[in-house]
């Protein structure tokens, strides 16, 4: 973890010797050589008398670069020339060596075998202050708006904040609402140098701090999970090409190919470093045949080359993942990427084997697949893992799942109270028919034309709260059932409303509290007779179409906000864009609503009647309770029965 800049400023802070191994091909008697340059020879004698008193230090930085360029061979005879070197010295840790764990662990074992002992440390994440100073001397040194962060130290600071705010979020929702007790929460990624060193890129680009903070801070804090997945993707991408550039440079060295070679550009791309992580985690059925091009004698050194620089990989710790970004990003990659030996022959066991699914996947798989107009794509069968990573990382967002005819789409938006719009969708590819989704199943809003397969973990499977299930048929794969409500300031309820449910006779169901689910199918079993609810208002309007306006009048009217001198309001663009959204049936019932004069349209705002709403039993505390498709009955009946609704009817 930063072991370069460390290395850097050790030497920087002592004023002694710096030598990057990684830069020379070591041997015997290399480092008395490099020593002699770097003192100069009129100084070399006085610096070793120094040396060994334990009166100046020597770094050595990229021991594990130095051990890939000449092989272990070459290696341990420069860790013999160093023991001569220190032979009789005062052990006072005046000489600093900086590496990747499988070079170090060589480096500790040769040592030992030489009668030296060192001790050994890890680079820990950097604090904020620390990494605020990085970032200031990354921008010191490349910066191509010189001084911009040192004229404007104070607006430049807060947008530096504020960008490290976001990323924290980003990370774990919530984490950074009060001043910077969110680090040490976050420290594994957002104290990453890599990562600081990414963000400082993305400083760079800010001519004007301030007005770039104020655009920042105009933007909605609860539109910011659109952006988690692209903004995560910049972070892991610059790490990955960072890597690659090292790794290229010296695997070329090593093989012997010429800079101006173009069979350079082909080594470690982030693609081949992805499946070289995938395969070393225990990803099953991937062929790595990057590069391609390579002599057979050349691509047997060249994987020996880079199988210690995979190991200690910048995104892997004791050989997994270091975290759920990493893993997360390069899951999201194994299932997007369109090269075409990827996938193991057995799908299902090539997904079985993938990292499990984070708080990042979903959106990670969005930045890598959105179009131009912000749609991404996933197949079917990994819905259900979208669902579960939203969920995660979301905490009282909401997922849409609506098929119709051949054509399916997955959106995720934040909680609806928040007022926030769609934060990304999906288009749903390799259709089934059956969409399987696997306890939990919460906040999740599915219509489809055809089936839904919901399994249990264990034999137990767990609803709600806030989910409805609108299909042709379902079919339950558990021996318990359980459907949840929300605590009681959110109380909401559960609906499964279907032509056909199959399930287990002997299927255990209840509802905590009851009632908080709705059911609504032809002979339903006993075990759902207390849950049974008649949605259907109008014998010619489809079962599935019932549900859904049920479903439809509690979302709109649960969307108001309550007002101390008004009727409760709802801005124009969330009912239009995120209530209501393309949902034909939706549309309908909403139009019926208002020529009920139950809603009604006022500039930029949408007010529900609360007297229209009172005539119907409809308040605010039985709206919220669990037992809402009983009192939303008179109302549905009325809006069914408007002509809106009519194109939805059968003939009697």
């Amino acid at each position: 973890m930063g072991k370069s800049a460390a290395a850097e400023a050790i030497a920087a802070t002592t004023r002694m010797p710096y030598v990057d191994l990684g830069t020379i091909r070591v041997g015997a008697s290399t480092l008395t050589g490099e020593l002699t340059k770097a003192v100069g020879e009129e100084n070399y004698s006085s610096f070793m008398r120094a040396l060994r008193a334990g009166e100046a230090a020597l770094i050595l930085d990229s021991s594990d670069e130095a051990q890939l360029r000449v092989g272990r061979d070459n290696y341990l005879a420069f860790l013999e020339d160093l023991a001569y070197l220190v032979r009789d010295a005062k052990p006072s840790q005046q000489i600093v060596m900086l590496g990747r764990r499988d070079s170090t662990e060589t480096t500790l074992i040769a040592l030992g075998d030489r009668g030296i002992q060192p001790p050994v440390y890890r680079i820990a994440p950097l604090s904020h202050r620390q990494a605020s100073d990085l970032i200031d001397v990354t921008l010191d040194s490349g910066s191509e708006r010189t001084g911009v962060h040192r004229q404007h130290a104070v607006p430049f600071g807060q947008f530096r904040d504020a960008l490290f705010t976001d990323l924290a979020n980003a990370l774990e929702p919530g984490v950074a609402s009060e001043g910077l007790d969110y680090w040490p929460e976050v420290e594994h990624f957002v104290g990453y140098p890599p990562v600081v060193v990414a963000l400082a890129e993305r400083l760079d680009g800010e001519d004007n701090p301030k007005a770039a903070l104020e655009e920042l801070n105009a933007t909605p804090r609860s539109g910011l999970p659109q952006l988690r997945g692209t903004l995560l993707r910049g972070v892991v991408e610059k790490i990955m090409e960072r890597e690659r550039s090292k790794v290229r440079r010296r695997v070329s060295d090593a093989l012997h190919i010429k800079p101006d070679d173009p069979i350079r550009n082909s080594f470690y791309d982030l693609d081949e470093q992805a499946l070289r992580l995938l395969n070393m985690t225990g990803t099953v059925g991937l062929l790595i045949d990057h590069p391609a091009i390579l002599e057979p004698v050349d691509r047997i050194k060249y994987d020996r080359l880079l199988k210690s620089f995979v190991l200690d990989h910048p995104f892997i710790f004791n050989g997994a993942f270091a975290n759920s970004v990493f893993s997360d990003y390069v899951r999201a990659w194994a299932v997007s990427s369109s090269l075409s030996k990827v996938y193991a022959e057995n799908r299902s066991k090539f997904f079985a084997s993938l990292p499990k699914a984070g708080p990042f996947f979903t959106h990670f798989l969005h930045a890598l697949t959105a179009n131009a107009s912000g749609v991404g794509t996933i197949p079917e069968d990994l819905v259900d893992d979208a669902l579960h990573s939203y969920a995660m990382g979301a905490e009282a967002g909401t997922s849409t799942y609506v098929q119709r005819d051949e054509r399916a789409v997955l959106f995720f938006r934040d909680d609806d109270r928040q007022g926030a719009g769609p934060s990304f969708s999906f288009e749903v590819t390799e259709l089934s028919g059956i969409l399987p989704l696997t306890s939990p199943i919460a906040r999740t809003l599915v219509i489809t034309d055809y089936g839904v397969l919901l399994r249990g973990i264990s034999g137990s499977l767990d609803i709600g709260p806030n989910t409805h299930i609108i299909a042709e048929f379902v079919e339950i794969e558990a021996t318990s059932f359980t459907a949840f409500s929300g605590p009681e300031e959110d109380a909401s309820w559960n609906i499964i409303s279907a032509r056909e449910v199959k399930h287990d006779t002997d299927l255990n169901v209840r509802a905590v509290p009851s009632p908080s689910l709705a059911v609504s199918w032809d002979d339903p079993w006993h075990q759902w007779s207390e849950y049974v609810a008649n949605l259907a208002t109008d014998p010619r309007l489809p079962r599935r179409v019932s549900a859904q306006v049920v479903v439809c009048i509690r979302r709109v009217l649960s969307s108001f906000k309550a007002s101390m001198v008004n009727d409760p309001s709802v801005s124009s663009e969330k009912m239009d864009r995120v209530i209501i959204g393309d949902n034909e049936i939706f549309k309908a019932a909403f139009e019926a609503m208002i020529a009920l004069g139950v809603v009604a349209r006022e500039g930029n705002l949408y007010r529900v009647s609360l007297d229209k709403l009172g005539g119907y039993g409809v308040s605010w505390a039985t709206l919220r309770g669990d037992d809402a498709a009983t009192v939303l009955r008179p109302l549905t009946y009325d809006i069914v029965a408007r002509p809106e609704l009519d194109p939805f009817k059968t003939a009697s």
